[in-house]
């Protein structure tokens, strides 16, 4: 059954505080995970330190999260504007999401080649990888599908559900990955402070590991409910077309 106009304007009328949540959101999380490894940690360096893999979870939160959740939500704040631009900026935010998650794959490598520490040691470094080259592949396919000229409207049209559930799929995974790091980074700073005698000393560095925890879900649900709920004025199954 089709909307009201009511309906439609009161659909319409939430999207913009559904958008500003997630913005709100995602620039804590981004913000909280840079003060954490930049003042808690150290800071930042590229000499392959202790400093070095502070740059992976700003990056990884910036890119896999906060990046990827806008780039998804581009096609709701633009619905009016041309398909093509928007198809554009969408790719445009994942390549940049793409670059700043190398970026940050490089540097933990790179710290953990310097200190001798085995690679893809854990079950946050194999989803990790996972989800990044999930992530590679679903990019490369949407630019062949989506921007590239000379692709079939019915292979297009075949491709875009899989398009849509996989890169939803593949958010939820880099937020589960985020988890996965944070506890695992809060876990060997309790283990190094337990060590030392100094766990009860320190509780505002695994305040904000906790606090950085709590929000980076809610920071991914917000886009997953933004997508997924039905489009003003649109029911059926063409809800989630992009």
């Amino acid at each position: 059954m089709d909307e009201s106009p009511q309906q439609t304007v009161q659909g319409l009328g939430s999207l913009p505080f559904y958008v500003g949540g997630t913005q709100v959101l995602g620039l804590a999380c981004v913000v909280i995970t840079g003060v954490w490894m930049g003042s808690y940690h150290g800071g930042y360096a590229w000499d392959g330190t202790q400093q070095e893999f502070n740059v992976h979870p700003l990056c990884m939160v910036l890119g896999m999260v906060f990046l990827y959740g806008d780039a998804i939500l581009v096609y709701r704040v633009f619905r009016n504007e041309s398909k093509r631009n928007v198809k554009i900026l969408h790719a445009v935010l994942h390549f940049l999401a793409l670059i700043i998650s190398i970026v940050g794959i490089v540097a933990v490598f790179d710290y953990h080649n310097h200190e001798k520490i085995p690679n893809m040691y854990s079950l946050h470094s194999w989803c990790g990888m996972l989800t990044f080259l999930l992530f590679c592949i679903q990019w490369l396919m949407g630019l062949g599908f989506f921007l590239f000229p000379g692709t079939l409207t019915s292979m297009r049209s075949w491709y875009l559900p899989l398009h849509v559930f996989f890169g939803l799929a593949m958010l939820a995974m880099s937020l589960a990955t985020c988890l996965l790091g944070i506890s695992e980074k809060l876990f060997f700073a309790i283990q190094l402070h337990s060590d030392t005698g100094g766990l009860q000393k320190t509780p505002t560095p695994r305040g904000r590991g906790i606090i950085c925890a709590l929000q980076d879900p809610d920071r991914g649900r917000e886009p997953l409910l933004t997508v997924i709920s039905p489009k003003p004025g649109n029911t059926g199954p063409g809800n989630l077309c992009i």
